[in-house]
């Protein structure tokens, strides 16, 4: 959640289908940040204003490249937190508006 002034943690009740990764993707998608700004406009987002968002279910292939994406750019980050990841982004960006749409 991009410059909330919470701190919000929420684990998966299935991780092994669903790890903690997955839902950082979707979160942190284009597409998602959209819905949220619906939902609340201001950047004190509640755990009441996630769990309004639609679960959307990926393919596999596609569910496992978000999820490599995220653990890329977490790996890259813990190296250099300055990392750029735009081109990761944007895979997941990819990824989550072909289900959105």
């Amino acid at each position: 959640m991009r410059e909330s002034n919470k701190a919000m943690c929420f684990f998966p009740k299935n991780p092994e289908t669903y790890p903690p990764e997955y839902f950082i993707g979707l979160l942190n998608s284009a597409s998602y940040g959209k819905i949220l700004k619906l939902i609340n406009h201001t950047y004190s987002l509640q755990i009441r204003d996630i769990k309004k968002l639609p679960m959307i279910h990926l393919a596999q292939a596609d569910k496992q490249l978000l999820i490599q994406t995220v653990q890329s750019i977490i790996q890259q980050q813990k190296k250099d937190s300055v990392y750029d990841y735009q081109s990761e982004q944007h895979t997941i960006d990819t990824i989550v508006q072909k289900y959105i749409s």
